[in-house]
């Protein structure tokens, strides 16, 4: 059927474009195709297209050419045919050499869906930083790689994670006050990547996310700068149920949050993966009772009131996964969920930690889940116990008879 597709009586049987329906309308589309300049509904299209592409300045050429020539009413039922799939085209679909082409990835009874090759992108395996100026540069010691067909390449990257936009390969620089880009995870639409600024490197970066004590490079930050909500959540309970007990607890007590990491993938400079966007803590997985340790490796990991890089208001703090792992499961369960403080790893939308669940077992989910604390302390030394077994129905009482 034809339409002019015009609800105005008087002008409805008369248009300069009229639509071809090529398939029954149903509540929510109709497939047509316009019809202009006494084309009928036989019209034909032409593609000129490359099993190849090259690249030179801006321009691309198709290699490998040939055409396809095929009535526009037929795509509705032919689509599928491959022929109309993996191929490049210009944005014209008809030229062989532009600034704009697209790499055709799968078609539909209405579109095509491709890959855009408008922008060529340099990628570093190594980086250099003036923080006179606050401009980055690649360096050219190391290997630069370009990337202009993102779908077909972004799995070649190698040790190649830095990129910065607009960057000008003949000077070599970034641009002032321009961030670099530190790509850690890759597919054929997408990139995930941290960006830096003010910091000379990944392992500066990565050093200041997770105040690791380090002395490499005066630039990187040792302390943990920041509370966390949980720390004020547990300030406030210590202030309203033990402050008055400071004498029984232990002021000089450590509580670890182990960030060692294990595994790196793609936050690995030298690494040659952009295919595991994982950054993996020492309790990725728990251990068991007897390979648990308590050793806290990192300055920047022993949260007490003494230590100036990672301090504590109070002495109070939460469990380990180690700690968890060596305890009985019935001290564990108390009908609710409750984080522990320990990490687990950085997925490609989040930061997961460790948790010990309502019945006592032990899993990990994202630190932005409303779960509960159950907050620890450490008695001082000869402080005795006059009633409980230490379960949640029965806990532990302190006597403080003896002061």
């Amino acid at each position: 059927k034809y339409t002019c597709k015009s609800s105005n009586s008087t002008t409805g049987t008369s248009c300069t474009t009229v639509y071809y329906i090529v398939a029954n309308r149903n509540n929510s589309y109709m497939y047509s195709i316009p019809l202009s300049n006494n084309e009928n509904k036989d019209r034909q299209v032409t593609w000129t297209y490359g099993t190849g592409i090259t690249k030179s300045g801006n321009t691309y050429t198709l290699t490998g050419t040939d055409t396809l020539t095929f009535k526009l009413a037929d795509w509705y039922t032919d689509y599928a045919d491959s022929k109309f799939k993996n191929i490049y085209v210009c944005d014209d679909f008809t030229s062989t050499t532009c600034t704009t082409a697209r790499f055709i990835t799968n078609t539909s009874n209405y579109q095509e869906t491709h890959s855009t090759l408008n922008y060529t992108y340099y990628f570093a395996s190594d980086i250099n930083y003036d923080s006179n100026t606050n401009t980055y540069s690649y360096d050219t010691n190391g290997t630069i790689v370009e990337i202009h067909d993102w779908y077909h390449q972004y799995n070649t990257l190698n040790s190649n994670h830095y990129m910065c936009e607009n960057y000008d390969s003949t000077n070599n620089t970034c641009g002032a006050n321009n961030p670099m880009y530190y790509t850690n995870y890759t597919t054929d639409t997408q990139m995930y990547y941290a960006i830096l600024e003010r910091v000379p490197n990944i392992e500066a970066a990565l050093v200041n996310m997770l105040s690791k004590d380090t002395t490499e490079n005066s630039q990187v930050v040792t302390v943990n700068r920041y509370n966390s909500a949980i720390k004020g959540v547990i300030d406030s309970w210590y202030e309203n149920n033990l402050s008055s007990l400071s004498n029984y607890i232990d002021q000089m007590s450590v509580y670890c949050n182990d960030r060692t990491i294990i595994y790196y993938g793609g936050w690995s400079k030298t690494g040659s993966t952009t295919s595991n966007y994982t950054l993996q803590f020492k309790y990725k997985n728990s251990p068991s009772k007897t390979n648990a340790t308590l050793t806290c490796p990192n300055v920047t990991d022993r949260f007490s009131k003494t230590n100036e890089k990672a301090l504590l208001t109070y002495p109070v703090g939460l469990l380990s996964e180690a700690e968890r792992a060596m305890m009985y499961t019935g001290f564990a369960r108390t009908g609710q969920i409750w984080w522990l403080g320990s990490p687990n790893y950085f997925s490609n939308n989040g930061v997961l930690g460790r948790y010990v669940g309502a019945s006592g077992s032990n899993d990990s989910n994202r630190v932005d889940y409303s779960y509960g604390v159950r907050p620890a302390i450490v008695l001082k030394p000869g402080v005795e116990i006059s009633d409980g077994d230490g379960t949640y129905n029965s806990p532990y009482v302190v006597d403080t008879s003896n002061n």
